[in-house]
Order: structure tokens, then C-alpha cells, then sequence
């Protein structure tokens, strides 16, 4: 439980920060480099921006929390293929929110989706694998010294 908390609060802060980055990134670049929250428009709504603010730190510890699927399943393809259908659904609610998504541009969102998620996923696991063959030959040596 302590596990999950620590989580949820570091997905709470993670979510917020990256969403707040992407809000102004996004909004900039359709605005002509002026912010409006996360909505695409002419008028900046608190309302809004408070909505937004809510569903990033909300999507941010949804995707803590479920990286607890790569300890709980076994097989590495079963976790990442649950772990991305979990993630996948309550990022479309927030692509929806913000406006960079519609019913006719969600073939190219997932299509993104995927390329980002396969990306990230290849990058912690190339990382991972770095980090233990380190570990290894650091054990290989203490193993030798005895």
C-alpha cells in the first residue's frame, strides 16, 4: 500500500509537470507561441486550465500506479500489451479533452501512440539491460575476490 502511495504521489507530480509542458507547447505552437491554457483558443478559461490541470495529474498517477503490472504478470509481453491497453484508454480522455484528438484524427493518435509508447518501451528496456550486465560484472568481480 505504502508501494502505491508513492506512486500515486510521484505520478501526481510527473503528471502535472509534463501535462503543463505540453499544454504550453501545444497551445504555443497552434497560437502563434501564445498560451491559453490547454485549449486551443482565444479566451483563457481558470475553469479549464483547472479541468486540464486535474486530468494530467490524474493520467499521471494512473501510469504509476500501473507500472505495477510489469511486477504482478509474469511474461514481459503479457505485461506490456496490458500496460499499454491500460494507458492507451485514459490518454485518449485527456487527448480528447485538450482538442488534440477528434472522432477523425484518433487513427493517427493511436497510430503516435503506439510509436511513442514502443519507443519509450525500448529505451527502459535497453537501459535495464545495461544496468544489469553492470551489476553482473560487478558481482563477477566480488566473486572472483573471494
Amino acid at each position: 500500500m505504502r508501494k502505491v502511495l508513492n506512486l500515486a504521489i510521484k505520478g501526481l507530480l510527473i503528471g502535472t509537470f509534463v501535462g503543463l509542458w505540453l499544454s504550453i507547447l501545444f497551445s504555443g505552437l497552434a497560437t502563434n507561441a501564445t498560451h491559453y491554457g490547454s485549449l486551443v483558443t482565444s479566451d483563457f478559461a481558470w475553469k479549464d486550465m483547472l479541468i486540464s490541470s486535474i486530468l494530467w495529474a490524474l493520467l499521471g498517477v494512473w501510469m504509476s500506479i500501473a507500472s505495477v503490472i510489469f511486477e504482478r504478470v509474469k511474461s514481459l509481453l503479457n505485461a506490456t500489451m496490458l500496460h499499454a491497453v491500460v494507458i492507451y484508454f485514459p490518454c485518449i480522455a485527456v487527448a480528447y479533452h485538450e482538442k488534440w484528438m477528434t472522432t477523425e484524427t484518433w487513427l493517427p493518435f493511436t497510430v503516435i501512440f503506439v510509436l511513442t509508447y514502443l519507443g519509450i518501451w525500448v529505451g527502459s528496456y535497453t537501459y535495464m539491460k545495461k544496468q544489469i550486465r553492470a551489476m553482473n560484472v560487478k558481482l563477477m568481480s566480488v566473486r572472483k575476490n573471494f
